[in-house]
């Protein structure tokens, strides 16, 4: 019986053995009373782990299970907005290549934005604006209009926000780009090489072709999903022409990237995209997916459109570039991001915890905390999570260690009980024999 009882614990500790997690870390934090303590998701350890996180796990030093949650991080930001009112001008004064004039208030109130309203286009303008006492809070800001060659406008020159009654405005570069007169002259002599009396006298029968509106600045608070850049050696990826393609390949493995952005060292171009993900067969299909990728760069215009959603796609797939006759675009490089994620978890005094993760067993049930806590935001400490070393990622050669791991259990199990029957039955003859 004591020889049973001793194999059958040995039995017992090797099946315990492939129960235990491959990889741990540990959670440090300063607080030794009750805390709800918040980590950041280490994105080092997506690959050791399942996306439903039923192979992680927190314990305490006595090896007790706690309950936590996995959450993505937002963050609160404002959002600034601006109301704008039309205002009334005076002092107009105008030279073959500059236009001031006074922007008049009706009383004194905060203004952080002048918009410049005109049907005129294709200009570049320099505007500087100042206070009445000759102080500048915009200094040569460009305002442009680019339609000949961009569907671009910029017509508001924001500064940091002041309390008035009045701007001086001055907007330089008259004889830059533009076709149509900036200024009409209401009088039946359109000669604008007039003399200085006459100039003076024909001030108020000047009309610029703008409307001026003064800008107050407010807040919107928004609640926005943070984001965070992925180490450039944890994803495959490489791009290659073919054709009138250029095919980028994308192995994701178990990262939720959400998105891809092209880094180009090419400007002034547009190119249709889509994706291409493939059956298990290994034949191929479009996901649905598409959209167009373009970067412009002209004189103070600059654009840049080179970021995808990435599909919620875990196998391999390719964003196809549709160069058709353009030649293909330069891909310095790629970026990409994923989710921000906490793990946030509740902690007890004077207590270490560690978090286990990669359980080749897949059973474990995945714990949550009641989202009433977590919204207790004046109880959240902030901990770390310190990885020593990462053993295999979750995959084939994971499962493929798995599956030797059991048959060698099996294995000696079968010898085990061989040799079992063999000492009993040895035991039951030599029983026999001095019986007889």
């Amino acid at each position: 019986m004591k020889f049973l009882y001793t194999v059958l614990t040995i039995f017992a500790v090797s099946l315990s053995a492939e129960n235990k997690f491959q990889n741990s870390a540990a959670i440090t934090f300063s607080r030794e009373d009750n805390a709800l303590i918040k980590a950041e998701f280490p994105q080092q350890i997506y690959n050791y782990l399942r996306t439903d996180y039923r192979d992680m796990q927190i314990f305490s030093q006595d090896q007790k299970s706690v309950e936590f949650a996995v959450k993505r991080a937002y963050k609160v930001t404002q959002i600034p907005y601006y109301r704008y009112q039309t205002q009334s001008i005076t002092n107009l004064q105008m030279t073959d290549n500059e236009l001031t004039l006074d922007v008049k208030f009706k009383k004194s109130q905060d203004v952080a934005a002048l918009r410049i309203n005109s049907p005129i286009r294709n200009f570049e303008f320099d505007v500087t604006i100042s206070l009445p006492n000759g102080k500048l809070i915009a200094n040569k800001e460009k305002i442009y209009d680019y339609s000949d060659f961009v569907k671009s406008r910029k017509d508001i020159v924001t500064f940091a926000k002041v309390n008035t009654n009045s701007l001086h405005v001055k907007i330089a570069g008259l004889n830059k780009l533009q076709k149509k007169e900036l200024v009409q002259i209401n009088q039946t002599d359109n000669n604008r090489n007039l003399s200085e009396t006459n100039q003076k006298i024909m001030v108020n029968n000047l009309k610029p072709r703008f409307t001026f509106s003064i800008g107050e600045k407010f807040f919107n608070s928004k609640h926005q999903p943070q984001s965070e850049q992925i180490d450039d050696d944890l994803i495959n990826w490489k791009a290659e022409s073919k054709e009138k393609e250029t095919v980028i390949s994308i192995d994701p493995e178990n990262y939720p990237i959400e998105t891809i952005t092209l880094q180009s060292s090419d400007n002034n171009f547009s190119r249709n995209y889509y994706f291409r993900a493939f059956n298990p067969n290994g034949s191929s299909y479009r996901t649905g997916r598409s959209g167009e990728l373009s970067k412009w760069h002209y004189r103070s215009y600059k654009s840049s459109n080179l970021a995808i959603s990435a599909p919620q796609i875990k196998s391999p797939y390719e964003v196809v570039i549709v160069n058709n006759e353009k030649s293909p675009i330069d891909i310095v490089s790629i970026d990409f991001t994923i989710p921000t994620k906490n793990i946030y978890f509740l902690s007890e005094p004077n207590k270490s915890y560690e978090l286990k993760f990669t359980d080749k067993t897949y059973n474990q049930t995945y714990p949550g905390l009641p989202s009433q806590i977590l919204n207790d935001s004046s109880t959240t400490i902030s901990g770390e999570i310190i990885i020593n070393q990462l053993n295999n990622p979750i995959g084939k050669k994971a499962v493929k260690e798995s599956k030797s791991y059991r048959m060698i259990i099996m294995i000696a199990l079968i010898l085990i009980i061989l040799f079992l029957i063999y000492a009993v039955a040895s035991t039951a003859k030599h029983v026999e024999k001095s019986e007889l």
